[in-house]
């Protein structure tokens, strides 16, 4: 492998899991629009949005609490009282917030950043919005198959030598925004998920060349925060 290539952990999955994808139109466009998204910024979705002001919130609740409305507010997003004070009641705050981490392993450089970290383990939010007021039984399985398959659990444990890693999912409804259900889906790393990781480094770095968009991914274009 090209040893001064930088990637980040979240690069690495989104690749792996959109040449999973088995319909070969949906995976070729979602692959241009991988490439696309290396020479020009794509603006977020309100999937994106609703996600990313939830996670500021939940992080820092005092700082985005608006007394007056009694609602959390965020980036132009408001979450009632109720959804957050259910949320932050399954958060340890002992724990540590958007840790950067590095390592130089497979072949390459890798970065990220843990959404939290607590020494023997590692979890990360991520938000789900549905129609009505529960996940179905199918975006129930697709959600543990996803994160089941993904190599961001794998890398991150290899990254910081920890075994514990827990996704926990906060199902919003897409209109309301109102908190529908927490899943917690927990996972063991083992040495055996050293070959995934291996896998899907390998994969990415063959289509960087094959592409010729290695000066996207140097190590010295890469620097700074990890994504």
């Amino acid at each position: 492998m090209t040893g001064n290539l930088s990637l980040s952990v979240t690069t690495i999955e989104n690749f792996r899991y959109i040449t999973s994808i088995e319909d070969d139109e949906d995976r070729d466009q979602k692959l241009d629009e991988f490439v696309l998204g290396l020479s020009m910024k794509i603006p977020p979705t309100r999937k994106m949005e609703v996600g990313t002001a939830f996670g500021e919130i939940i992080r820092k609740p005092a700082m985005h609490f608006n007394s007056d409305a009694g609602v959390y507010q965020a980036n132009g997003y408001e979450f009632s009282a109720a959804t957050i004070n259910a949320a932050t009641s399954v958060i340890d705050y002992r724990g540590l917030f958007e840790v950067p981490v590095f390592a130089s392993d497979h072949g390459v450089e890798l970065k990220g950043r843990l959404d939290y970290w607590a020494g023997n383990e590692i979890i990360d939010f991520k938000t789900k919005l549905v129609k009505g007021e529960c996940l179905s039984a199918y975006e129930s399985n697709k959600l543990l198959e996803r994160y089941q398959d993904s190599v961001q659990w794998r890398l991150y444990c290899e990254m910081v030598s920890c075994k514990r890693f827990r996704y926990v999912v906060f199902i919003l409804n897409e209109d309301t925004l109102e908190l529908v259900d927490i899943l917690e889906i927990p996972f063991y790393y083992s040495p055996m998920d050293v070959s995934r990781s291996e896998t899907a480094i390998r994969s990415l770095v063959q289509f960087i060349e094959f592409r010729g968009l290695t000066d996207h991914y140097t190590k010295v274009e890469a620097e700074g925060v990890p994504a």
